[in-house]
C-alpha cells in the first residue's frame, strides 16, 4: 500500500511538473509565432504543430494531476441524499467503472503506438508517437491512482466518501 501511495505521489508530481514545462512551452511558442507573423511578417511554419503536441501533453497531465489531487468534476447531489453505506457502494461502483474504462483506453493506446511509430509530423518531422503516448502513461497512471482510492473507500469509506464530496464543493 505505502509502494502504491508512493508511486501514485510521485507519478502526479512528475506530470505537474511536465504539465508545467507543457503550459510553459506553449506560451513560448505562440508568442514567437505571434512576433514572428506580426513583427518581422514571417511566420514560422512550425509554430501551430508545436503547440498542438504540448496541449496534448499538457491535457493529458492535467487530467492525471486532476486524478491525483482528487478534484474531478463530481455530481454528487444524488449521492449525498443516500445513507453513508449506500454513498459507499456507488463510489464503489464508480470507480470501477472508471477502471474498467481506463483499462480499455489503456490497451487501446498500447495497441494504437506501433501503428503510429513510423509516422512523421509535417511541420517538424517528430514521430507521431509523441503525440499518442501522453494517452498510454495517463492512463497507465490513472489506473493505479483511480486503484489506490478504490482501496481508501473500502478500507475507510467515511473518510473516502466525505473526503470526496467535500472536494467537489
Amino acid at each position: 500500500m505505502k509502494v502504491l501511495k508512493a508511486f501514485v505521489d510521485w507519478g502526479g508530481k512528475g506530470q505537474l511538473f511536465i504539465g508545467v514545462i507543457a503550459m510553459a512551452g506553449i506560451v513560448c511558442v505562440m508568442s514567437a509565432g505571434v512576433i514572428a507573423r506580426y513583427v518581422f511578417n514571417s511566420p514560422f511554419d512550425w509554430t501551430e504543430e508545436l503547440a498542438t503536441v504540448l496541449f496534448i501533453w499538457l491535457s493529458f497531465m492535467g487530467t492525471s494531476v486532476a486524478t491525483w489531487q482528487r478534484r474531478h468534476v463530481n455530481v454528487d447531489f444524488i449521492v449525498g441524499m443516500f445513507k453513508p453505506s449506500v454513498a459507499k457502494i456507488a463510489r464503489i461502483i464508480s470507480i470501477i467503472i472508471v477502471l474498467i474504462f481506463l483499462v480499455f483506453m489503456c490497451i487501446g493506446s498500447f495497441a494504437l503506438l506501433p501503428k503510429v511509430l513510423i509516422q512523421r509530423s509535417v511541420a517538424l518531422g517528430i514521430p507521431r508517437y509523441v503525440s499518442y503516448l501522453p494517452i498510454t502513461i495517463c492512463s497507465f497512471y490513472m489506473i493505479f491512482a483511480f486503484f489506490l482510492d478504490l482501496i481508501n473507500t473500502i478500507k475507510d469509506p467515511s473518510e473516502a466518501v466525505t473526503k470526496n464530496l467535500n472536494s467537489a464543493a
